[in-house]
């Protein structure tokens, strides 16, 4: 009975996407197309039954919720709470660092890719005094990830973390894909610069549905 629950657990899971994003400069792809990007990634992935889990990243966030309403509201059998699972980091409080709140935002991260069968990483970079450098929140998310058999899709094109994300799966494959090629090449495509956000998509959507099978 317990393996049958865990399957049963593993198939619902699946169907959830964990959409990491944010991005506070240009890096591989501008903010411009990146907000083009999420907001029809994620409108395709509703479209397509699929739910969407995601943390609201900078400059990530909104263009994500836009699509997914988008396509909630074009279909009736679908409601906002059924099919978008938002959980908005806390914010620190003036004179706190961010990095005081790193054991809450760590636990919020557990939470949702406990919940997800699938993460996405797209770009990835934050200001550190003044500097752009890889999100640290997303490369926790991906370690997270991996502890929790969630099946990684970095679109390494887009740069920042989802980049170093591709670099560390392109190490050893079969270690996130086992021997399933069509996943293998889907990441290797999604790593090639000048993809059109069509390609782009129609890759991720390809590998979920490989996934889901």
């Amino acid at each position: 009975m317990t393996t049958v629950l865990e399957e049963i657990k593993s198939k619902v899971k699946q169907n959830h996407v964990f959409l990491s994003s944010a991005q506070v400069a240009d890096q591989g792809i501008s903010q411009e197309n990146l907000k083009k990007l999420l907001t029809t990634l994620s409108y395709k992935l509703i479209q397509n039954n699929n739910v969407i889990v995601n943390g609201y990243g900078w400059h990530a966030g909104n263009a994500i919720v836009k699509g997914a309403l988008m396509a909630i509201m074009e279909d009736p059998s679908k409601s906002i709470d059924e099919y978008l699972k938002i959980s908005p980091f806390p914010q620190p409080d003036k004179g706190m660092s961010r990095e005081s709140m790193g054991k809450e935002w760590t636990k919020i991260r557990q939470e949702m890719l406990d919940n997800s069968g699938i993460a996405i990483f797209i770009s990835g970079n934050k200001n550190d005094q003044g500097k752009t450098i890889l999100s640290s929140g997303m490369l926790e998310e991906f370690q997270i990830a991996q502890q929790k058999n969630v099946i990684p899709i970095p679109i390494g094109y887009t740069g920042g973390a989802s980049q170093e994300i591709f670099s560390k799966i392109n190490e050893g494959y079969e270690s996130y894909y086992g021997n399933n090629n069509a996943l293998i090449e889907g990441a290797k495509t999604l790593s090639k610069t000048g993809l059109k956000n069509k390609e782009t998509i129609d890759t991720v959507l390809s590998m979920i549905c490989n996934i889901q099978k």
